[in-house]
C-alpha cells in the first residue's frame, strides 16, 4: 500500500485536475456567452440595417454595390435588394451630381464625405434629390478596400424648400412692384429686405442690416419699434396712418404691418407703406368741405331734405327734424311720403310728394307757397317749398333736394299787417270822427258853461247843467274809445288821479261780464304824470285779460300804494316817487314758456287774439318812464305790477266844478275852422275878461296877427287848432308867427288828443296846450297861466 506521502501527492494532483476542469468549463461557458452575445449583436445590427429609413450600401472602389438594404432599393425604385446588388453606381447613373472621379478623389483624400446633396437617377430614369454620407474602409495596408455610405431621399424636402425659395422670389418681386415702401425685419429690428422704393428713400442713412434708429429720428424710430414688438407679441396685423420725415418735408403713410411665421411662431415683421399725402390732403379738404356743408345745413333757417333716386330720405338738417318732428335716424332710408305729411292748402285731402314730381319730370319744382305740413307731434304749419334734381358730373339725376320754409309766422304777420292796415284805415276814420265830435262837444260844453255862469249854483237848472256836463264827459270817453283805433302817439301827459283813470277803464272793460273788481286805494294817493287815455288803455287791456282768465266768473283785485324807489329795489326805472298799481286775478295762470313771451308783439295764445294788447301796454308804460312786471302760476292766477311816476302838480278840478281863475284880461286871437267853436268862444272869452278875434285858417291868422302888430294893438295870446282840413294848420302857423314875433304866446288845441305835437308842444313853439273838449274853467286857467308868464 502506498505510503501517506504518496496519497497526499495523489490527492493534490486530483484537486489540481478538478480545478483545471472547472477552469475549462468556465472558459467554455464564457466562450459560449460571447458567441451568443455576438450573434445577438449581429442580429440587432442586421435588423437595424434592414429596417433603417435611410438607404445603406457598401461598394467597391469601382462602384459595384456589394451590400445594400431595402430602403436603398426603394429609393432607387428597385423591387428588392438582390436586383440592386452588383449594379455599378457609376455606370447605372446612380452617382452623385458631380463626377465619380471627384467623389473618389475627395473620399480617398479626406476619408469621409458628409452631407453631400446630389441628384441621382432612379431605375426608371426619374431624378431624385438625395443627401449622402460616405466613408472609406481601407485594407490592412491602407488601400481602399470598399466604400460605405448612407443615402437619404430629400426630394420632398427639396421641393418644399424650392417652393419656399420660389415663394420668396415671388414675394420679393411683389414687394418690388408695390406702389410704396416695403420691408421685412427680424425680431431684433434688423432690416432683412427693402424694396427699391424704400432703399432709394433711405439710401443716405442705411440699408439692409440697418435698424430703425439709423434711418429715422428717435421718436419715429421708437414708434416703429413699438409697433414691431406689438405685431410679434400679438401675432396680428397692425394698421397705422403716420407722418414720416423725408428729405425736404414729410409724407403721410398708410402702413400695414403683419407677422411672418416660422412654424407656428411669429418670427419676422413685414411692413408695406403707401404714400397717401395727396389723398390725405384731399380727404382733409373733403372733410373740411363736408364740415362746411354740415355747418351750412345746420345754419340754414329752412328745412332741407335730400333723397336718392328711389325717393328715399338720405339727409335731413336739424330744422327739418324739428319741423317734421322726426329725427334723422328714423327717417333715413324711408320713402319721403312716409315721413313728410304734406298736403295742399287749398285741398287738404290731396297729399304732396315733391320728390316724386322731380324724379318723374326731371325738372325744378318752383317755390310753392300754399301747403300745410303736419308733423308727428300733430301740429300743422304753413310752408313754402321747392325741389330740384341733384345731378352728378355726367348730368344724371342721383337724387332730389327739397327745401321747406315755415311761413306760418309770416302768414300770421301778413294777416296781422292786413288787420293793422284795416285798423289804420278805421283809425284814420275814427280819428276824424273823434276830431269832429270833440269840436261839437267843445261847442256844447262851452255853451253849457256859459249858461252855468248866469245860473244860480243851487238852482234846479244848475243841477241839470252839471248833469249835462257829465254827459258830455261820457261822450268824451266815447271819443277816447274811438281814438283807441287810431295810431296813438307819444303820451300827452297831465297831472291826473290814477284812481279815477283805473275805475273808469276797469268798469268800462267789465260791462256785461260776470267778473267784478275790488278796489283798494290809499286816501292820500299821489297824483301821477300820465296820458289818461293811454294809461286807460293799459288798464283796459289788463282787466280784459284777467276777465278772460276767469271764464266762470270771479273777482279782480286792483290796489295801489305810494312808494319811493331806489336802485337797490331792482326796478328798472329812475330813482324817485312812484305809484305802484297791482292788478291781480285768480284765473288759470300761465306756464313759464308763455310767461316769458307775453310782451312780444304778435305773440298770443288766443285763437282770435292779435298779440298786440300786452305788447302795446308794456310800450305805453315804458314811454311814461314806468315799469310793468308780471308774475303767474298755472292754476293760481296772474299779477301785474305797474309803476308810474308821480307828478308834483295838483290834479285839475273835478268834473262838475266851475271854479274860475282870476280874470287876467288881454287880446286873444282864435284860429279854428269850426264855426260853432268860434261862435262859442266868441261868447265865452269876453265873459272871462278877454277881447277876442277869429281866423278860420293859418293864412288868415298870420294876416290878422301882422295887422295887430302894425296897428299897435298886438294880440296877447293865440289859440290855434292843430288841424285845419285843406288849410295851414297850427304847427305851420306858429312857425311863421314866431318869425314875426319871437315873443308870441300860443296855445295849441286839437280834437286829436294822440297827436305827438301835443305831447311835446313846447318843442314846437307853443306855450301851452288844451285838449278838446274843454270846459271854460280849463280854458281860463290855461290862458291865465300863459299870460302870467
Amino acid at each position: 500500500m502506498p505510503g501517506n506521502d504518496e496519497n497526499k501527492a495523489l490527492h493534490r494532483e486530483i484537486a489540481l485536475l478538478r480545478d483545471r476542469v472547472r477552469m475549462l468549463e468556465q472558459a467554455a461557458e464564457e466562450r459560449t456567452d460571447m458567441a451568443l452575445a455576438a450573434r445577438e449583436k449581429e442580429a440587432w445590427y442586421r435588423k437595424l440595417f434592414h429596417n433603417s429609413q435611410i438607404g445603406i450600401y457598401r461598394s467597391t472602389p469601382d462602384g459595384e454595390i456589394l451590400v445594400a438594404n431595402q430602403t436603398l432599393a426603394d429609393i432607387l425604385q428597385y423591387p428588392d435588394v438582390e436586383t440592386l446588388l452588383a449594379r455599378d453606381l457609376e455606370t447605372e447613373g446612380f452617382g452623385p451630381g458631380y463626377s465619380r472621379g471627384e467623389f473618389k478623389e475627395q473620399l480617398e483624400r479626406e476619408g469621409t464625405i458628409r452631407g453631400l446633396e446630389a441628384v441621382w437617377t432612379t431605375r426608371f430614369g426619374s431624378a431624385i434629390h438625395v443627401r449622402e454620407n460616405a466613408w472609406l474602409v481601407p485594407d490592412a495596408h491602407g488601400k481602399p478596400l470598399y466604400y460605405e455610405g448612407t443615402v437619404e431621399d430629400i426630394t420632398d424636402r427639396w421641393r418644399a424648400e424650392e417652393a419656399l425659395r420660389e415663394s420668396e422670389r415671388r414675394f420679393g418681386r411683389f414687394m418690388e412692384y408695390l406702389p410704396g415702401y416695403a420691408s421685412v425685419k427680424d425680431a431684433d429690428g434688423h432690416l432683412l429686405f427693402m424694396n427699391d422704393a424704400l432703399t432709394e428713400l433711405v439710401a443716405a442713412r442705411g440699408g439692409v442690416g440697418s435698424v430703425d434708429e439709423q434711418l429715422w429720428p428717435g421718436d419715429v424710430a421708437g414708434r416703429l419699434r413699438d409697433d414691431d414688438k406689438l405685431v410679434l407679441a400679438e401675432g396680428r396685423e397692425l394698421q397705422r396712418i403716420e407722418t414720416m420725415p423725408i428729405e425736404g418735408g414729410t409724407q403721410t403713410w398708410l402702413s400695414v404691418k403683419f407677422p411672418i411665421l416660422q412654424g407656428d411662431r411669429p418670427a419676422l415683421v413685414a411692413s408695406i407703406s403707401v404714400d397717401i399725402t395727396q389723398r390725405k390732403a384731399a380727404e382733409d379738404a373733403l372733410f373740411a368741405e363736408k364740415e362746411r356743408l354740415d355747418v351750412t345745413l345746420r345754419s340754414i333757417g329752412d328745412a332741407v331734405i335730400t333723397t336718392d333716386t328711389d325717393g328715399r330720405v338720405a339727409l335731413m338738417n336739424p330744422v327739418a327734424e324739428s319741423l317734421l318732428g322726426c329725427p334723422h335716424q328714423d327717417a333715413q332710408g324711408r320713402r319721403l311720403a312716409e315721413v313728410l305729411d304734406l298736403v295742399s292748402e287749398r285741398d287738404p285731402d290731396t297729399p304732396q310728394d315733391p320728390a316724386d314730381v322731380v324724379l318723374r319730370t326731371g325738372e325744378n319744382l318752383e317755390m310753392v307757397d300754399s301747403a300745410i305740413l303736419r308733423s308727428r307731434r300733430g301740429d300743422e304749419r304753413i310752408v313754402a317749398y321747392s325741389a330740384a334734381p341733384i345731378l352728378n358730373g355726367e348730368v344724371r339725376i342721383i337724387g332730389v333736394v327739397l327745401v321747406l320754409r315755415d311761413i306760418t309766422e309770416r302768414r300770421r304777420f301778413e294777416q296781422e299787417l292786413a288787420n293793422m292796415e284795416k285798423l289804420e284805415s278805421i283809425g284814420i276814420l275814427a280819428g276824424g270822427i273823434a276830431h269832429d265830435f270833440n269840436n261839437i262837444l267843445t261847442s256844447l260844453l262851452g255853451n253849457i258853461n256859459l249858461v252855468r255862469l248866469t245860473t244860480e249854483a243851487e238852482s234846479p237848472a244848475a243841477h241839470r247843467l252839471v248833469a249835462a256836463e257829465k254827459a258830455v264827459g261820457r261822450a268824451r270817453d266815447l271819443t277816447q274809445q274811438l281814438l283807441t283805433f287810431s295810431k296813438g302817439g307819444a303820451p300827452v301827459r297831465t297831472t291826473s288821479s290814477l284812481a279815477d283813470i283805473v275805475r273808469d277803464a276797469a268798469d268800462f272793460a267789465l260791462r256785461g261780464s260776470n267778473v267784478r273788481c275790488e278796489y283798494r286805494f290809499p286816501e292820500e294817493m299821489w297824483p301821477v304824470h300820465v296820458d289818461p287815455g293811454q294809461i286807460g288803455r293799459v288798464i283796459s287791456n289788463l282787466v280784459i285779460n284777467a276777465d278772460q282768465a276767469m271764464p266762470d266768473g270771479g273777482q279782480i283785485q286792483i290796489r295801489a300804494a305810494n312808494t319811493n324807489l331806489s336802485f337797490a329795489d331792482g326796478i328798472p326805472v329812475a330813482e324817485g316817487a312812484y305809484v305802484r298799481l297791482v292788478i291781480e286775478d285768480r284765473g288759470q295762470g300761465m306756464p313759464l314758456e308763455v310767461l316769458g313771451r307775453i310782451f312780444d308783439p304778435f305773440f298770443t295764445t288766443k285763437e282770435e287774439g292779435t298779440g298786440l294788447g300786452l305788447a302795446t301796454s308794456y310800450s305805453i308804460v315804458k314811454s311814461h318812464g314806468g315799469h310793468c312786471a308780471v308774475q303767474s302760476e298755472v292754476g293760481v292766477g296772474t299779477r301785474f305790477d305797474i309803476y308810474l311816476p308821480v307828478s308834483e302838480d295838483v290834479p285839475g278840478a273835478p268834473e262838475g266844478s266851475l271854479d274860475m281863475p282870476t280874470l287876467a284880461g288881454g287880446r286873444i286871437l282864435v284860429m279854428d275852422d269850426d264855426a260853432m267853436i268860434r261862435e262859442t268862444l266868441g261868447q265865452l272869452l269876453p265873459r272871462l275878461g278877454y277881447e277876442v278875434d277869429f281866423a278860420e285858417d293859418g293864412e288868415e291868422a298870420i294876416r290878422r296877427y301882422e295887422e295887430g302888430l302894425s296897428d299897435g294893438e298886438p294880440f296877447d295870446a293865440v289859440i290855434v287848432d292843430l288841424t285845419i282840413p285843406g288849410g295851414m294848420g297850427g304847427a305851420e302857423t306858429i312857425a311863421v308867427l314866431r318869425k314875426l314875433d319871437p315873443e308870441v304866446r300860443a296855445v295849441v288845441s286839437s280834437g286829436y288828443s294822440d297827436d305827438p305835437i301835443l305831447a311835446n308842444h313846447q318843442e314846437h313853439g307853443f306855450a301851452a296846450r288844451i285838449l278838446k273838449p274843454y270846459k271854460a274853467a280849463d280854458l281860463g286857467r290855461v290862458l291865465a297861466s300863459v299870460l302870467a308868464d
